[in-house]
């Protein structure tokens, strides 16, 4: 896979030496010991996102499919039998089998930041979880059937033309409406690791991530206190992982937050 492919299917993501890549993991106690002791990323279906516009049906124009306008590569029977369906029958398949594809998508929510205030109060247990950096290997993520998309934030929207799965059908456009949310969710300054086949392939929510991807920093709240910290701690020496250990403390006269080297 070239240079060109690999930033092509890891979008908007900055790269930290060659072909790698970091992103961060809010997460509480328990999860966090969950996904270290398991080493898993849990890769969730959109219809459990807790926005309804995530994979919004409105983002799909269905009216401007290739079946629906280009009859070219179809033989002469299978041209005459499109042309004379009607154009609400047309969409309504197409959106039968968008919905279908759907059900397949697999994605997992990271984001480029560890010290995002708002981030910490939602996802890590109100400041008393961890967050958790990881450096992926872009190159063997991308031959585990995954891409890696930077959410892209807009106060609207242009529907796109639908398309399927495929490569050749059309991945880009799946791959900008998978990425794309409102911008009032800006401040996740999320990344979306995405398989487009995983639920059909895996059937498990949780798939082993030591392939591509390794533990190299951990980030303690401003309420984790000692005792949660030495479960992270021990969790981590039993998988004899090293990473490195920062608390995130107040700036002064800011509302904001920074690392120094954590203490147990």
């Amino acid at each position: 896979m070239t240079k060109a492919e690999i930033e092509y299917y890891t979008r908007g993501l900055n790269f930290v030496g060659q072909n790698k890549i970091f992103v961060y993991k809010y997460i509480d106690l328990q999860g966090g010991l969950e996904l270290i002791n398991n080493q898993t990323f849990k890769f969730s279906h959109p219809k459990d996102f807790n926005d309804p516009f995530d994979l919004y049906e409105e983002l799909v124009d269905f009216t401007k499919h290739d079946s629906l306008d280009n009859l070219a590569n179809q033989n002469r029977i299978e041209r005459r039998r499109l042309k004379s369906i009607p154009l609400k029958a047309k969409v309504e398949a197409l959106k039968y089998e968008w919905r279908k594809q759907r059900m397949n998508y697999g994605i997992s929510c990271f984001s480029k930041t560890f010290k995002e205030i708002l981030m910490w109060s939602h996802y890590s247990d109100k400041h008393q979880g961890v967050c958790i950096g990881f450096l992926i290997d872009a190159m063997k993520f991308l031959q585990n059937g995954f891409y890696a998309f930077a959410v892209e934030y807009n106060k609207e929207f242009v529907s796109l033309p639908y398309s399927d799965n495929s490569m050749e059908n059309g991945l880009e456009t799946i791959m900008q409406y998978l990425s794309l949310k409102a911008d009032f969710w800006t401040y996740e300054q999320e990344i979306r690791l995405v398989n487009v086949d995983y639920f059909s392939k895996y059937k498990n929510e949780f798939f082993k991530f030591t392939d591509f991807a390794e533990i190299k920093e951990v980030y303690f709240g401003i309420k984790t206190n000692k005792r949660n910290k030495d479960l992270i701690k021990t969790a981590l020496s039993k998988q004899k992982i090293k990473p490195e250990y920062f608390d995130l403390i107040p700036v002064k006269n800011k509302f904001e937050l920074e690392k120094i080297n954590a203490s147990f």
